[in-house]
């Protein structure tokens, strides 16, 4: 589908951050790479913007370890939120540098 449906929390313990999609926007899959990007809200208030980005390092070159990014922003504002994106390029199309070690990704048909 063009727009993807269902929906995403994400969880920063030690920041007291828990977000969860209210919509989506846009799905993209090329290769080992998956972005999306939509709506939601910070621990069930604002009104925000996401967008994640996934590298599946078992499709890559030499089986790297997989990645992921997020950025979340307030919607009106454009104020940067979080972004666990604290090395390497900031700018918000770059590739993801943080692996995934501990955790949890779980997704859902």
């Amino acid at each position: 589908a063009n727009t993807p449906s269902g929906k995403l929390s994400f969880r920063f313990g030690k920041g007291n951050l828990k977000f969860r999609s209210s919509s989506f926007d846009w799905l993209v899959i090329s290769r080992n790479r998956g972005q999306f990007a939509g709506d939601g809200r910070i621990n069930g208030a604002g009104d925000f913007r996401f967008m994640l980005t996934a590298i599946d390092g078992n499709l890559g070159v030499g089986s790297p370890p997989d990645k992921l990014r997020i950025r979340i922003w307030e919607k009106n504002t454009k104020k940067l939120i979080y972004d666990n994106q604290v090395t390497g390029d900031s700018g918000i199309l770059a590739a993801p540098v943080t692996e995934l070690r501990k955790g949890k990704v779980k997704i859902n048909k």
